[in-house]
């Protein structure tokens, strides 16, 4: 495999269906190298917390599990993202891009920058697996961080000891409609990353530790760190 030159700081993207445990495998990348994580859905979800017409209509679309515009999402990470680069940052983004719009607008942003170490980890999970996880996700109020328990009555946090909840848009159905955007929209976005040769898959069905120390190979291969 190739490795990228080290002219510029790494950016992961980790892609996959919904459940496929990228905000584990990001948080992973936080701790093991130090990465800045870029949750896309938190994003959205703090934007759709805003008493504004954007807000508003982003927490709508949310609700039913549809995407929102691909113009605005591209707006948001990309700015973020060029921000922690040029601070020198290395940078791990969950969940984006999740349109092809999305994709090229950031890659031609990177590009722009300069930025040439980029690797699109593929988490590849069965889709009856992400429906249970999802059904199984509790997210804590303070840190953010998701855990997947079956219990009824969890325990606080395990990072920061915070209150655990569940999503409001953790249901079956909106779970079906998550997959189905994935499927429609995200999908081609990996066969795009795949044609530039940008792509490692990992079997996101394996226990968490199998996961985590493969994405950890790749990155170190792929990377150089």
């Amino acid at each position: 495999m190739a490795v990228a030159a080290r002219s510029s700081p790494p950016v992961v993207f980790l892609m996959g269906p919904p459940g496929s445990g990228k905000g584990t495998q990001v948080a992973a990348l936080e701790r093991e190298f130090g990465f800045e994580g870029i949750d896309t859905g938190a994003l959205l979800r703090a934007l759709s917390k805003e008493d504004s017409s954007v807000g508003r209509r982003v927490k709508a679309l949310m609700d039913t599990g549809r995407f929102a515009p691909s113009p605005l999402v591209a707006e948001l990470v990309t700015g973020r993202v060029r921000r922690f680069l040029r601070e020198g940052k290395a940078v791990a983004l969950e969940g984006s891009p999740r349109t092809l719009h999305e994709a090229e607008v950031l890659l031609s942003g990177l590009r722009a920058d300069g930025m040439n170490r980029v690797l699109v980890v593929f988490l590849d999970v069965p889709k009856a697996q992400t429906v249970q996880r999802i059904m199984e996700r509790w997210v804590c109020e303070g840190c953010q961080r998701s855990t997947m328990l079956s219990a009824d009555a969890p325990e606080g946090c395990a990072d920061c000891g915070g209150k655990l909840v569940r999503r409001a848009d953790d249901t079956p159905e909106v779970a079906e409609k998550r997959w189905e955007e994935y499927t429609f929209r995200t999908l081609p976005v990996i066969r795009f990353f795949e044609r530039q040769g940008l792509v490692v898959r990992v079997e996101s069905h394996r226990s968490i530790s199998e996961v985590t120390h493969r994405v950890h190979t790749a990155v170190r291969q792929r990377l150089g760190l």
